[in-house]
């Protein structure tokens, strides 16, 4: 019996966000010791790009016809400064620097980030859920990153600077969102993708190559390979790939609600992996940044059935 494009959208997007929250855990597996953050985000670039570029010339698709507009190309460049670029240099640094759960659930505040960009940018009107979700969910995200120092380890040596560049990334990819909309609604997505991990990918080169030569190969055991191989085969690529299956399915409010999912499945990889432990402020926090993010998305989306 073969399952519906709903139900396998579904699916699928309950496995990227399984992935995305086992990766807290597991990017923190090679690195710093086997290769610095500046290092395993060029070769997730490499291998993003590989795949996409790959996948778009043997898919059966109009965009192959498609050409970037020249008038574009700023944006696109933009794009693939915020979304790829600046976006992942900050959370593998950062999350080098902190703790898996505290950088999920940090994660989950994008919503309230695009917000804080939209009313900037898009001149996006402030109405009071709107303001209510906002001071919650920075309050929660304020309340984590604070924290931080009390919680250093080796493992986890400056967590209040760790969470900042993941408050920072979410941020980023916030402006990557808002700055991207107009390309993505224009162009294909297979298309749009591999333009901006190639010019993410040069972007993110000068700074990573050293890393990636000074990386200690040689040392890796299995573990060390299977984990960035699990980087970068599915974190890099294939979450991405499921997500854009979904967006041709599902309304992109509904592929955002599964963020929520990504703390979850941290915790849970977290605390198996002895990785890391809830705590009051966590749980607080999160919920702070929870209930923001409602607020936020909700009245986003009354307005949208509204018009």
């Amino acid at each position: 019996m073969r399952l519906s494009k709903v139900v396998t959208a579904h699916i699928l997007l309950l496995l990227a966000n399984l992935i995305y929250g086992v990766n807290y855990t597991v990017s923190k597996i090679p690195m710093p010791e086997y290769i610095k953050p500046l290092g395993l985000v060029l070769l997730r670039c490499i291998a993003a790009v590989a795949f996409f570029w790959i996948l778009h010339y043997f898919i059966k698709s109009p965009s192959k016809k498609q050409k970037i507009e020249s008038k574009d190309w700023v944006r696109l460049v933009l794009a693939g400064l915020f979304g790829i670029a600046i976006n992942q240099i900050l959370f593998f640094k950062g999350l080098e620097l902190s703790q898996p759960i505290s950088a999920s659930i940090i994660m989950t505040s994008t919503p309230i980030a695009v917000l804080i960009v939209a009313l900037f940018i898009a001149k996006e009107r402030l109405t009071w859920n709107k303001a209510i979700g906002l001071f919650l969910g920075l309050v929660g995200a304020l309340a984590l990153i604070l924290s931080g120092d009390s919680r250093a380890s080796s493992y986890a040596p400056n967590p209040t600077l760790g969470n900042i560049m993941i408050f920072i990334n979410a941020l980023s990819y916030a402006i990557y969102l808002v700055i991207s909309k107009k390309l993505i609604e224009k162009y294909d997505n297979m298309l749009f993708m591999k333009w901006v991990f190639s010019i993410g990918l040069f972007m993110v080169l000068p700074f990573g190559f050293n890393e990636v030569i000074d990386a200690r190969w040689s040392e890796m055991n299995t573990e060390i390979w299977l984990s960035i191989g699990f980087i970068l085969i599915f974190v890099s690529c294939l979450t991405y790939y499921f997500t854009t299956v979904s967006l041709n399915v599902l309304p992109s409010s509904t592929v955002g609600i599964y963020i929520y999912a990504q703390p979850v499945f941290a915790v849970l990889t977290a605390i198996i992996l002895g990785a890391d432990s809830l705590d009051l402020v966590k749980v607080v926090s999160a919920l702070m940044i929870f209930v923001g993010v409602y607020l936020v998305s909700n009245t986003k989306k009354l307005k949208t059935k509204a018009t």
